[in-house]
């Protein structure tokens, strides 16, 4: 998603949770209707973003997190369960992959989040 990548990632306190993930400027659609873009704009669309939501839980022994996928741009990880390894350090939130397959190569991913104020 390069070097600034743009994202919230949420956590409810009834235990749900959702990821949204964006390439910074993404190339726009010619068309301003969202189902309207020709099929080379949805694939690249797609290719620079990524999103995931439904409940969490946290096992604090491992320090891990459970997202399960009830929702998810990738269909493939509907149904599953993706565990991540979970750091907090004051503001920031280190989210940790197992090893998975990343554009065609085995990788292990790190995302740093930033708590952001609240919205009142």
């Amino acid at each position: 998603m390069g070097e600034h990548p743009l994202g919230y990632i949420m956590y409810t306190s009834d235990g749900f949770m959702s990821a949204q993930l964006s390439m910074a400027n993404r190339p726009r659609f010619k068309s301003n209707d969202p189902y309207g873009g020709t099929l080379e704009e949805y694939a690249e669309a797609a290719n620079t973003y990524f999103a995931y939501s439904g409940p969490f839980h946290v096992d604090e022994v491992s320090s891990s997190l459970m997202h399960e996928m009830q929702v998810c741009l990738f269909p493939n990880w509907l149904g599953q369960q993706q565990v991540r390894v979970a750091q907090i350090d004051g503001d920031l939130l280190r989210l940790t992959t197992t090893p998975m397959n990343f554009r065609g190569a085995r990788k292990t991913a790190a995302l740093v989040w930033r708590r952001i104020k609240p919205n009142v």
